[in-house]
């Protein structure tokens, strides 16, 4: 996402760039041929060095941006967004991805986690309350009586009953345990359910976000700039509020890049997720 929205911005910057240059061609000419007096064109003169320096800056944060991608994929081959098919008024609408993310959420590692750790406790509690148990012998024994010397078989019977069981203490530990397992996974899977909310209003509002820029703010500013223009021509306006209008304008798709990488971003997020907790249940939204 840095560089793709560092890429967008240059290339804004640079259309803009473009725009002033032509922009400045005639005023040059009629500075030179004294039609125009200096002064007229020294906004226009200092808003096109603002720009370059502008650009500059976007083209090393797009190399900049560039390097760190290059070293974490290395070789591998990746697929960019799609800039201008985003940068065109209404072109995302996806869905929000959270809703499906939510009816996932018991399959999140940290709540799987959390459930073994609760089982393995019981179990263990279980197998401990289980030893030591009462015992019955059964067995044939020889004994000898008087003084004859004459001896007889008989059954012996022993029954070994422990009057306490030595594992109990680490039963009820275990079962301890156990009860704060459950604590923890039910906690987490609250705090889970939260931030799944929280992520719902966040994408949310940076979708409105971007189709305000879009249907609102852009188009205004475009206006404006398209009626200066031509208020310029008549001699109905002065050439530093063209260039005022033409600032905010360009900052204006600014906002719209950085508006469009916050939801590309969010997104992504969701989706990854998404492919972490697997196939949604029957009946689910995807």
């Amino acid at each position: 996402m840095r560089w793709w929205k560092a890429a967008a911005s240059a290339a804004h910057v640079e259309e803009h760039k473009k725009e002033l240059a032509a922009l400045l061609v005639p005023i040059r000419a009629a500075v030179e041929q004294r039609l125009l007096v200096k002064i007229v064109a020294v906004d226009l003169e200092v808003e096109v060095a603002r720009v370059e320096v502008e650009l500059e800056h976007a083209r090393h944060e797009v190399m900049v941006a560039q390097r760190a991608l290059d070293t974490l994929l290395g070789d591998r081959a990746y697929v960019a967004p799609d800039g201008h098919a985003l940068e065109q008024p209404g072109a995302f609408r996806e869905p929000d991805p959270w809703p499906a993310v939510a009816t996932r959420l018991g399959a999140h590692p940290d709540l799987a986690l959390a459930r073994a750790r609760e089982a393995e406790q019981r179990a263990l509690a279980a197998a401990a309350e289980a030893g030591d148990p009462a015992t019955l012998v059964v067995g044939v024994g020889a004994r000898q009586e008087g003084t004859d010397g004459a001896t007889f078989a008989g059954a012996a019977l022993r029954l070994t009953v422990p009057f306490g069981n030595a594992s109990a203490p680490l039963a009820e530990q275990h079962r301890a345990e156990a009860e704060a397992a459950a604590v923890e996974r039910a906690y987490a899977e609250q705090l889970l359910a939260g931030e799944l909310a929280e992520m719902t209003a966040r994408y949310d509002a940076a979708r409105s976000h971007l189709e305000l820029v879009d249907t609102r703010l852009i188009g205004a500013l475009q206006e404006r700039v398209d009626l200066v223009a031509k208020a310029l021509l008549e001699g109905r306006a002065r050439l530093d509020e063209l260039v005022r209008a033409e600032r905010d304008l360009l900052e204006a798709h600014h906002e719209r890049v950085q508006a469009a990488a916050d939801l590309l971003s969010q997104h992504a997020e969701a989706m990854a997720l998404s492919d972490l907790l697997g196939p949604s249940p029957s009946g689910a939204p995807e």
